[in-house]
């Protein structure tokens, strides 16, 4: 027996009559989302509040602190099971919010 867990994900019936996996935008995942971003008051307001229109749930957000630059903070939101499409969806939006240093890294896990 294998060592690997499986993990069944969403299979669809072909025109020929095979089953087809899903489309990677609609398997869902557990998604961490790793934010670098210039310090200021409201950055988990505005970021969770994207969230919330798309109706993503938040599971737990860490802050952390780069000792060299005080001004620039990188946050760890662990989002609870979603569809890919919906955390890019939002993901296209809190990229372009004024505090955000670089895109945000997404880190995905079937674990659900």
């Amino acid at each position: 027996k294998s060592g690997f867990r499986q993990k069944k994900v969403k299979v669809k019936s072909g025109e020929n009559g095979f089953d087809q996996v899903a489309p990677f935008e609609e398997l869902s995942f557990s998604h961490t989302l790793r934010f670098i971003v210039h310090d200021r008051p409201g950055i988990i307001s505005d970021i969770s509040s994207q969230l919330a229109k798309e109706g993503i749930s938040i599971r737990a957000v860490e802050q952390n602190k780069y000792k060299n630059t005080p001004r620039v903070l990188p946050f760890l939101f662990t989002l609870e099971p979603t569809e890919e499409k919906r955390v890019q969806a939002t993901l296209d939006k809190i990229n372009k919010l004024p505090f955000m240093v670089k895109p945000a890294q997404v880190f995905r896990s079937l674990d659900q």
